[in-house]
């Protein structure tokens, strides 16, 4: 997890497709694409989108941003579970957008952070000029690297001078500030070397390189999603990740649960946690209806 240079992420995942997966998905149609992001080193990115809700109401766009150990198809079923279950409240039209990272699923290209960052870039300029997305409210939602890829993704889009993607939610499930952070978590130990090999690291995804210019992003509301049993993410991390967001946001506009009983990859699949989520995706429909 502490690096994103594979060879293939995962290993099969180009074989899995959304058939696989299809009787789980909970009547959620999802369309994959494979042409529509290219980065500007010329890498095409497989994304998968699905849609659901009352046309004419507002419209929100929920961009997921996955962890490291998984391919898009097999995180469709929850994300299904959680769509199938907003677009019974019909307060407004929901769209998920799920990029896969070059090199990942079937995306063409060798991951890096450099090259993940081309992504971002492609990703939010596909928000900024497609018309099927003109007019929406964007939640970005990662899941542990994710999290500070979600972020530097957004940072990246503000700090080029971008004003047409409007993000008003970030939901940050299990985070942790950074890689190097991470590695000095994993291992406290002053003897041992590996704390002090971050600077070699091929990534590093820190969180609060992003908080300055995050901070200029304005009226974002942030949800804080750790796992009650999480055997990955130190609980010291997720503590420091809340303060960070509200040090970039304010108190009042960060909120955190903890999912009782659920394991790193488990807080969307869990009742509580699936909950939550809809509850704070419904929320912010709520507040931009107003």
């Amino acid at each position: 997890m502490l690096t994103t240079k594979h060879p293939g992420v995962p290993l099969g995942a180009k074989r899995e497709t959304l058939q696989d997966y299809k009787h789980l998905f909970k009547g959620i149609q999802w369309h994959e694409h494979h042409k529509h992001i290219v980065t500007s080193d010329g890498k095409r990115l497989s994304s998968v989108t699905a849609t659901s809700g009352q046309a004419g109401k507002k419209h929100i766009l929920v961009l997921y941003f996955q962890g490291n150990a998984s391919s898009t198809p097999p995180r469709l079923p929850y994300l299904s579970t959680i769509l199938s279950t907003l677009a019974k409240e019909r307060a407004a039209m929901y769209t998920f957008l799920v990029p896969s990272y070059r090199g990942y699923w079937t995306s063409t290209g060798t991951p890096s952070q450099a090259g993940i960052e081309r992504d971002l870039s492609a990703v939010f300029k596909l928000l900024e000029t497609d018309p099927h997305y003109a007019d929406t409210e964007v939640i970005l939602w990662g899941q542990s690297i994710g999290c500070g890829i979600a972020l530097k993704g957004w940072a990246d889009y503000l700090r080029s001078g971008g004003l047409g993607v409007r993000v008003t939610g970030l939901i940050l499930e299990t985070p942790f500030v950074s890689v190097p952070n991470m590695l000095r978590a994993l291992y406290p130990q002053r003897w041992l070397p590996y704390r002090y090999l971050s600077m070699f690291l091929w990534s590093t995804w820190d969180m609060k390189a992003c908080a300055e210019v995050v901070k200029r992003g304005g009226g974002v509301q942030v949800l804080v999603v750790s796992a009650g049993m999480d055997e990955v993410v130190p609980a010291d991390e997720t503590v420091e990740v809340e303060e960070l967001m509200r040090d970039m946001v304010g108190r009042e506009r960060v909120e955190s649960i903890f999912v009782q009983g659920a394991l790193h990859v488990e807080c969307a699949i869990r009742p509580q946690g699936r909950e939550e989520i809809v509850r704070f995706i419904e929320g912010l429909s709520d507040i931009r209806s107003k």
